[in-house]
């Protein structure tokens, strides 16, 4: 299960740290939240999941061992600012699962990674900004949704 699974929900977070969960280690759905100082360690899915409409904005996010370190889906907005991961898959994915949504909005600003590969799945639609660095789609929505469900 995940460690912390936060729906429909506003607020804040700050000094969290979560290791070794089961499967997503912080997920948002149909959430307005800030954070800071996020630290997430070896988690059996996502580090990092935002869905639903969830607008998110963090400073200061280190995520290290998952199979997706940030996953952004249906409608979210997310921006985080100083952020770290390492050993993941795929460092971020970013698409629209739910017809309901619209793709998602990611921006990333002061990413750092001790991988010289940035692996990621972006569905068309998504944006994703890294440092002010445009990604391009890579994927549709469905293989993405394949992929990671």
């Amino acid at each position: 299960s995940d460690a912390i699974d936060i729906d429909f929900s506003s607020g804040s977070i700050k000094d969290l740290s979560i290791a070794y969960s089961g499967n997503d280690g912080l997920d948002f759905s149909g959430s307005d939240v800030t954070a800071q100082n996020i630290e997430i360690i070896n988690s059996g899915d996502k580090g990092l999941s935002v869905g639903e409409r969830t607008t998110l904005s963090i400073n200061n996010l280190i995520i290290n061992g998952s199979k997706v370190g940030v996953a952004s889906k249906d409608s979210s907005l997310i921006e985080i600012n100083n952020v770290s991961i390492d050993n993941s898959t795929y460092a971020f994915a970013g698409f629209q699962k739910k017809l309901e949504y619209s793709p998602s909005k990611s921006k990333l600003i002061n990413y750092s990674s001790n991988s010289d590969n940035f692996n990621y799945l972006l569905g068309y639609g998504s944006t994703l900004s890294i440092d002010n660095n445009i990604k391009k789609s890579n994927y549709d929505n469905n293989s993405i949704s394949d992929l990671l469900y």
